[in-house]
């Protein structure tokens, strides 16, 4: 079998260089999983629900080892990281605006 990316189901490690299909899923995924993160952390200084908070709790540190499994890869294969969604994009800190 003649694949330039294998992964293993039960490691998550990459073997081979990454095709340029695989590259863009990869950047794709890093970007949707940066802005995500974002969000989550807004989301989660505003929420008040507990079950809802543990929902988004749950997705956050998804979104987060997203980011870290793509990143071992990108490095893996010697590939630039995207220059992905920071902190410094969004503000999780709440001002309160009066109610009317």
């Amino acid at each position: 079998m003649d694949k330039a990316f294998f992964v293993n189901q039960k490691s998550a490690s990459i073997t081979g260089n990454l095709t340029a299909l695989e590259v863009s899923i990869l950047w794709n995924q890093y970007l949707g999983d940066g802005l995500a993160i974002c969000v989550f952390k807004y989301f989660l200084n505003t929420v008040k629900d507990k079950e809802l908070k543990a929902h988004m709790e749950f997705a956050l540190q998804l979104s987060q080892s997203h980011i870290n499994e793509i990143t071992k890869f990108f490095k893996k294969a010697n590939f630039q990281l995207p220059m992905g969604f920071t902190e410094q994009d969004v503000n999780v800190i709440l001002t309160k605006s009066k109610e009317m």
